[in-house]
């Protein structure tokens, strides 16, 4: 979906994992939660008794804390439904073991082979796509299976992806940069320069690289004016919108700023970057890392802002995405209701 998004529910793209683990339940059903696995074939869930275990890894801690909290949370409902409603494989009832990745690939990779080795061999979750480069083929190397609900990296994917146990449920990066950048061209046909601020990491410059790159075979005749990188975990772009601010003169028309950042980051770039009246000197503010949680964040002074990479409640009209949207809103009615940062 493209959106220019100025208020919204806070962090429900996050949730997402509860289609991972719908879909892992949906897995089990068809096939069994014995847990013995080959490599070929992966291990699905780790029966024990009347429970299948599965292992769920997020970022707990630091400054995206709050989108692993949220990712987590949606697992955690999306497991009490179906264990409400008989669990899977003949009545047995999910148990969701879960691990901080310290946004690290280090770490998720270690927090995957120590899930696996006691018995949780579906891992779901990971925020970001290079911890689930990373953990994806630990994972299949130890005989089990990874759904990823919000990875978007291509080498994820495709006949060539890292791990032929990995199972996605989230569009790549191939696809929403093409679909942003055509809506882009129509929108803002005459911009000529972009500059770019992202996070320094594997998915920041494929996004920048792959949607620039859509941008100027849809026709636009796009150069890099200026590039600033940033440490994923960093909260603080004061010295880069600085830069920016004071490299910018004359009227906004015909320049672009793409933000290859999401979440909290998105978040704090934008209100950084309000004393200088910064997006204002652009035509157009782009990004691919979603924007409804710092469109209500910024609780109603959020700049119009082009975005195709988002999840919203209502979009589907599915009964069991009806029920998912449903319990999570009842379980977390005063957390959806505050816009405040993450």
């Amino acid at each position: 979906m493209i959106s220019s998004v100025r208020r919204s529910w806070r962090g429900w793209r996050r949730v997402l994992p509860a289609g991972a683990v719908f879909a892992a339940a949906a897995v089990l059903a068809a096939c069994g939660s014995s847990g013995g696995a080959g490599s070929s074939g992966g291990g699905g869930g780790s029966s024990s008794g009347g429970t299948v275990k599965l292992g769920f890894i997020g970022t707990m801690s630091g400054p995206l804390a709050q989108i692993g909290d949220d990712m987590q949370d949606g697992a955690k409902v999306a497991v009490a439904q179906v264990n409400a409603a008989g669990g899977v494989d003949g009545g047995k009832k999910l148990e969701l073991a879960t691990k901080d990745d310290q946004l690290t690939p280090a770490t998720g990779a270690t927090d995957a082979r120590e899930l696996v080795q006691s018995g949780d061999k579906l891992i779901l979750g990971m925020l970001d796509s290079s911890i689930c480069l990373a953990v994806a083929p630990v994972v299949q190397s130890l005989g089990g299976d990874t759904i990823g609900s919000v990875c978007s990296s291509d080498p994820l994917v495709g006949p060539k992806r890292a791990a032929k146990n990995y199972w996605s449920l989230a569009i790549t990066n191939t696809v929403s940069c093409n679909a942003l950048a055509k809506v882009i061209t129509q929108q803002y046909p005459d911009i000529k320069t972009i500059d770019l601020f992202g996070y320094n990491y594997i998915t920041g410059h494929e996004i920048a690289t792959e949607c620039i790159n859509d941008m100027k075979s849809d026709g636009l005749g796009l150069s890099v004016r200026k590039s600033y990188w940033v440490p994923l975990a960093s909260e603080t772009y004061t010295s880069q919108i600085s830069a920016l601010s004071q490299s910018l003169s004359g009227p906004a028309k015909g320049r672009a700023l793409f933000l290859a950042t999401y979440g909290a980051g998105t978040t704090a770039f934008l209100k950084q970057a309000a004393p200088f009246k910064l997006t204002s000197k652009y035509e157009a503010v782009i990004t691919n890392g979603g924007y409804s949680s710092s469109g209500s964040a910024l609780n109603g002074s959020a700049p119009k802002v082009w975005d195709a990479y988002e999840y919203f409640p209502t979009v589907s009209t599915s009964s069991l995405n009806s029920q998912f949207v449903k319990q999570r809103s009842e379980e977390h009615t005063s957390e959806l209701q505050s816009h405040h940062d993450l």
